[in-house]
């Protein structure tokens, strides 16, 4: 008997999956392209997210722009994003080709610890250097981070 986590329900246009059912999917398909597992997970979430949120464009149909992006090099799993400029107030960061979903988490969490540690932060990320189309926020006690991201 197939698992019913994994039951879907067909029309002849339109097939439905469940949210855990189609998360599951697409972190097998972007780890099959070389993502690990934790970051697979992670951009299958969002993903999926996106789909539930009414962003389609931004959804589970961008994993074939995905895979391929990967096998041309223009898209690097398990990339983090570097640091090309502190001036502790100031970070200037390179998601180095890695998913936006997986670089921009990065850059909230180090804008959030620098925020805690001087009072504030800007974090600018490169944009051309990840690939995303949101702008992460995220609160942390008294500290916020903001980044836009292309």
């Amino acid at each position: 008997m197939a698992d019913p986590a994994l039951q879907c329900r067909t029309t002849p246009s339109l097939t439905t999956l469940q949210a855990d059912a189609l998360r599951t999917q697409v972190g097998a398909i972007l780890e099959a392209a070389g993502n690990a597992p934790a970051e697979a997970a992670q951009v299958a979430a969002n993903l999926v997210l996106a789909n539930l949120s009414g962003h389609d464009s931004h959804g589970v149909g961008m994993v074939p722009r995905y895979v391929d992006a990967i096998a041309e090099g223009g898209l690097k799993p398990n990339t983090s994003v570097a640091v090309r400029l502190d001036t502790g107030t100031l970070l200037a960061l390179d998601g180095q080709r890695g998913y936006g979903q997986i670089v921009g988490v990065q850059a909230i969490e180090l804008g959030i610890a620098r925020a805690k540690q001087h009072g504030s932060c800007i974090v600018m990320p490169r944009a051309d250097r990840a690939r995303s189309a949101r702008v992460a926020t995220r609160t942390d006690g008294h500290a916020m981070a903001l980044c836009l991201l292309r």
